[in-house]
Parts: C-alpha cells; sequence; structure tokens
C-alpha cells in the first residue's frame, strides 16, 4: 500500500520568531514611496544594476532628482 504523504502546516509565527526584512523596514525606502518618486527611484536602482557605473545612468539620476525636487516643493 503506497504512503500518503502528510501535509505538513506552516510553522506558526510568534513574536519571538524573528522575520526577514522587507522594503517596509527601511526608512530610505519608506521615504522614497512618500515622496511619490518611487517609479524613478527603482528606474535608477535598475540602471544602475544592469550598467554598473552611475555616469551612464545621467537621465535617470536627473529624473529622480527632478520629481523629488518638485514633490519637495508641492509640499512647501
Amino acid at each position: 500500500m503506497p504512503v500518503q504523504p502528510q501535509h505538513e502546516q506552516p510553522p506558526q509565527s510568534s513574536p519571538h520568531t524573528p522575520r526577514p526584512p522587507t522594503d517596509e523596514d527601511d526608512p530610505y525606502v519608506a521615504r522614497i514611496k512618500r515622496s511619490g518618486c518611487f517609479n524613478q527611484h527603482e528606474a535608477l536602482q535598475d540602471c544602475y544594476y544592469v550598467k554598473r557605473d552611475w555616469r551612464a545612468c545621467k537621465e535617470e539620476m536627473q529624473a529622480f532628482r527632478a520629481c523629488f525636487a518638485k514633490k519637495q516643493q508641492e509640499q512647501q
């Protein structure tokens, strides 16, 4: 007779169980999300990841800076 696999329950989390850090835990990422410029930030990060040279990502950097400056001006 074949053995039926037992379905294991995932471990229950408790206040003592550490959880992996997330972007929401990072105050830098949270500030960028609140700024409304997260898409520009992600484009800049993606560019750097691919090109490994900030100088090759000038357009993305300018777009991020412009967005951030505009949002800061709107708050004043």
